[in-house]
């Protein structure tokens, strides 16, 4: 066997000399283990092109500031554990068998590789490589090891090729590590390891199964048009500045779980596999995924968005989760493309959310969603069952020509200001119970199948559904509309419902031209930049056709400002019954009115005295307007034989004249102001007593209640003047013969009544001589009162019975 020292001398003669004992001596094992190159008698010794066998063995050894390795051939195992490198090792081209070792070997300087082949299970754990360490287009077979290992400024792999599994586990990368077009295999393993400035994989090609589990990167890390095989994971890492997987293909079953994004992450144009996992992931302040396309599996739930996230053009399979996601101030989905189930639910986005032309397949779910400020989905397109659900909108929620499949479901949501869904399209069953919308709600010429619902809603100041196709069903039932409210031109195919609705402004149905009111005031919106655009411009168009319903059923409704029905076509039953009007509605125009069922319909006029959110009506009113739509509705009551309505609505006529013509006296000026007055006196003092004594003839108890009352109060005026005129105690006797007196005043005309009158005379007032009894005129004018005033009241009565049965 050779010793060291004689292997020493064979290696100063060169590589031929080397390579002639080599073959010679084939089963010899090279061993420099421990060897210090750096010895004067040493440091000449240079291995370009040497070939080592089997087993080499440069354990330990120490190296001077050159070492050159260049194209030496390396069997099996050779063995550089330990060793130690000066300024400068080159190892370029050379060719290692299977299990290479330079684990805890140490370069100071420069190390190059470049073209080196590796066998299987290169080992480089623990190693510290120097300033710079060069492996392009290195060759690294099955299980190569580089965990632990400490690479210095730049570690240089472009080209590198690393078979399967091999393992850069808890590696610290300098300033930058290059992997440029590099091939890495399964299962290889980048757990833990730490990058500096720069971590470039630009091209890179990585198999199945590769792990980045908690690796941190510093400022930038680049993956431009790299390709990942399916579960590669990227769990709990940590990229710095600058995070680049542009035109990246990625394969199925990858994870980014709990990733934390530096200040930019661009996944633009990157094509992802069956499933992909951002669960918790926390995202800086740019972030683009546009034109990504994600495979049938994408989850962010949970996940974190900075200021700014575009996701434009982007296109997903199905279930793409995003649920309780954060966004920050602007999140883009213009256009981009959603298989089934887009799950947003408890989602919540900053100041823009923006689903321009974004297409949603089925079960779209924004369910509790929060839009801070402005959210668009202008021209988007929902498959069936969009739910929407208790969503919290901002300022300004934009639907306007949205395309919604069946089962569109906005229930409880809330609307900032301006809710819009003018133009936009809905399927059978669109649901807006309980919702909430803010100073507008513009629906106009939109269009729904059947069963749209807004039961329960609440609607601000305005209301706008002109021009609206309803299908089947409309339901509005419970609603409340705070203020105006406009369907002019809409058209219900078949059925609506307004049951116990509170209108507490103008609702409008009909046509606009009919609305004279509005003629000469048009009204404008407040674009986004700060200008006034007209209706016409901003897309609201007015509509002159008259408004078509089926069946309409107002039971129960309220309506506390003015309602115009005109010209509006009531083509199946129209049910007012019930109905509260607390100004004359407009019907002028309308059609088929024989339709119309006004029973138990009640009508008032006057202004509305507000206390928050109640009201009270105040009857009293001085316009001429009022009078001629309240015999208007008359004439319409007469036609349709609603004799109730009409009765009440004549009463209102002349309860409306009180003012008219206490106006009419105001303005007659000096000449009938001495004059005048006996007419709007007499007409306001005799409606008050008509309405106190018996509701303007309406009433059978309150009549029934004042003979009460007034008989009562007679009988102790009686009392009182008997003690008064006569000094005597109210006896059993007495109070009877007050009874008595009482009774045959109520009744002066009947058969009973003269002499029970004298009776009751004769003992309260007779005298112990049994002259003729003196009876006081206080008595017999307060009996002569009590008479007028019983026969007042049951005219009255009679009046109301009348009433009852004859319009009954």
């Amino acid at each position: 066997m050779t010793d060291t020292e004689q292997l020493l001398e064979i290696a100063r003669r060169g590589p031929d000399a080397w390579n002639r004992w080599r073959r010679d001596n084939r089963d010899e094992v090279v061993d420099f283990s421990g060897v210090d190159f750096r010895q004067e008698d040493r440091v000449g010794i240079n291995f370009l092109g040497f070939k080592f066998g089997n087993d080499a063995c440069f354990s330990g050894a120490k190296f001077g500031d050159h070492s050159r390795f260049r194209g030496v051939l390396f069997g099996n195992n050779a063995d550089f554990s330990d060793a130690v490198f000066g300024a400068d090792a080159r190892f370029q081209e050379s060719k290692f068998g299977a299990g290479a070792n330079f684990e805890r070997a140490n370069f100071y300087g420069e190390a190059h590789f470049e073209g080196t082949k590796f066998g299987d299970e290169a080992q480089f754990r623990n190693a510290i490589l120097g300033q710079n360490t060069h492996l392009g287009g290195t060759t690294f077979g099955k299980n190569s090891r580089f965990d632990g290992a400490n690479f210095g400024i730049c570690v240089e792999l472009k080209g590198a090729i690393f078979g399967e599994a091999s393992c850069f586990h808890s590696c610290k990368f300098g300033r930058e590590a290059l992997f440029d077009n590099a091939v890495i295999g399964d299962d290889s393993r980048f757990e833990g390891a730490e990058f500096g400035d720069l971590a470039q994989f630009r091209g890179t090609k990585f198999g199945s199964r590769v792990r980045f589990d908690n690796i941190i990167i510093g400022s930038k890390a680049n993956f431009d048009t790299a390709s990942f095989g399916e579960e590669t994971q990227f769990c709990g890492a940590t990229f710095g500045g600058e995070t680049n997987f542009e035109n990246v293909i990625i394969g199925d079953r990858v994870g980014f779980k709990g990733v934390k994004f530096g200040d930019s992450a661009n996944f633009e144009a990157t094509t992802f596999g069956e499933y992909v996992e951002f669960d918790a992931s926390i995202f800086g302040d740019l972030t683009s995924f546009r034109h990504a396309i994600f495979g049938n599996d994408t989850r962010f739930e949970a996940a974190k968005f900075g200021a700014r996230t575009r996701f434009e053009g982007a296109t997903f399979g199905d279930a793409a989760w995003f649920a309780r996601a954060t966004f920050g101030d602007s999140a883009n989905f213009a256009d981009a493309k959603f298989g089934a189930r887009a799950r947003f639910e408890g989602a919540e986005f900053g100041k823009i959310a923006w689903f321009k032309g974004t297409k949603f397949g089925e079960a779209a779910q924004f369910e509790r969603a929060q839009f801070e400020d402005q959210s668009c989905f202008q021209d988007a397109i929902f498959g069936d069952d969009a739910w929407f659900h208790s969503a919290e909108f901002g300022y300004s929620p934009r639907f306007e020509g949205v395309i919604f499949g069946r089962d569109a479901n906005f229930g409880a949501a809330s609307f900032g200001a301006i809710a819009r869904f003018r133009g936009a399209t809905f399927g059978n069953s669109a649901d807006f119970e309980d919702s909430t919308f803010g100073e507008s709600a513009w629906f106009q010429d939109a269009k729904f199948g059947s069963m749209a619902g807004f039961e329960g809603a609440w609607f601000g100041p305005s209301a706008r559904f002109e021009g609206v196709q309803f299908g089947f069903l409309a339901n509005f039932q419970g609603a409340t509309f705070e203020s105006e409210v406009r369907f002019h031109g809409a058209a219900f195919e078949r059925k609506v419902i307004f049951d116990e609705v509170t209108f507490l402004g103008p609702v409008h149905f009909g046509s606009v031209s009919g609305v004279a009111e509005y003629a000469d005031s048009p009204e404008t919106e407040v674009s986004s930049s700060g200008s006034a655009t007209n209706d016409a411009e901003s897309g609201a168009q007015l509509h002159d056709a008259a408004a078509r319903v089926g069946s309409v059923s107002f039971a129960g409704a309220r309506f506390e400002g003015l309602a115009y029905f005109h010209d509006l076509d009531f083509r199946g039953e129209a049910n007012f019954s019930n109905a509260c009007f607390s100004a004359p509605p407009d019907f002028r125009a309308t059609q088929h009115r024989e339709n119309l069922d006004w029973i138990g319909i009640k009508f008032a006029f006057g202004p509305h005295v507000r206390f928050g959110r109640a009201s009270i009506n105040w009857s009293w009113t001085a316009q001429n307007d009022t009078i001629t739509r309240l015999r208007r509705l008359r004439g319409i009551a007469n036609e349709i034989h609603a004799v109730d309505a009409e009765r009440d609505l004549f009463i209102l006529e002349r309860q409306a004249e009180r003012g008219v013509f206490w106006r009419d006296w105001w303005r007659g000026g000096w000449g009938s102001w001495f004059t005048g007055w006996w007419r709007p006196l007499s007409a306001t003092v005799l409606m008050f007593l008509y309405v106190c004594t018996s509701n303007c003839g309406r009433s059978l108890l309150l009549p029934l209640g004042w003979l009460a009352a007034s008989n009562w109060g007679f009988y102790q005026l009686y009392g009182y003047l008997y003690t008064v005129l006569i000094d005597r105690p109210l006896f059993i006797a007495v109070k009877k013969a007050l009874f008595d007196l009482t009774f045959a005043s109520a009744l002066p005309f009947g058969a009973t009544a003269r002499p029970a009158f004298q009776s009751a005379i004769k003992v309260l007032f007779e005298q112990d001589s049994g002259s003729a009894i003196d009876i006081p005129w206080q008595i017999q004018a307060a009996s002569a009162a009590q008479g007028i005033t019983n026969l007042v009241l049951l005219f009255l009565l009679g009046l109301a019975l009348r009433n009852y049965f004859k319009f009954r």
